[in-house]
């Protein structure tokens, strides 16, 4: 009787540890999603004209949602800030269309537009850049 509870209770003490064995580590949700982010306006190389009206366009598509995205254009020439735009959505496909980008700066110069998606809460995104030029209109 005693080797039969004795048996038990390794028998009950194996199945414990085993049972409680931790789960082998998987990839990040947030990895499995797939961010396509096309900056359709202004153009690569396009001018971004001081004191104007000039158009923003970005489609992102996602397979998973997204919570949100923010835009910047920064002036090559000394890392400046000339414009931004942040939104925090929700969705799958998003698009942004903005008619009020501009800057101050009128002397031709290189700059960047960067658009980055938040791809969740814990702060996970993607970014995609394009080469842009600031100047004035012609």
């Amino acid at each position: 009787m005693k080797l039969t509870k004795a048996m038990l209770s390794l028998a009950a003490c194996a199945l414990i540890f085993t049972a409680c064995k931790k789960d082998e580590e998987t990839t990040p949700h947030h990895n499995a999603n797939e961010v396509t982010i096309e900056i359709v306006r202004p153009a690569t190389d396009q001018y971004i004209f001081c004191n104007n009206v000039n158009h923003l366009e970005v489609n992102i598509q996602a397979t998973e949602e997204i919570h949100g995205y923010e835009v910047k254009l920064i002036n090559l020439a000394d890392n400046s800030l000339q414009w931004e735009k942040h939104a925090h959505v929700h969705g799958t496909n998003i698009q942004i269309l903005d008619s009020t980008i501009t800057t101050t700066v009128c002397d031709s110069t290189n700059a960047r537009l960067d658009v980055t998606v938040i791809l969740d809460h814990n702060g996970n995104t993607k970014t995609q850049s394009q080469n842009v030029l600031l100047g004035e209109a012609l």
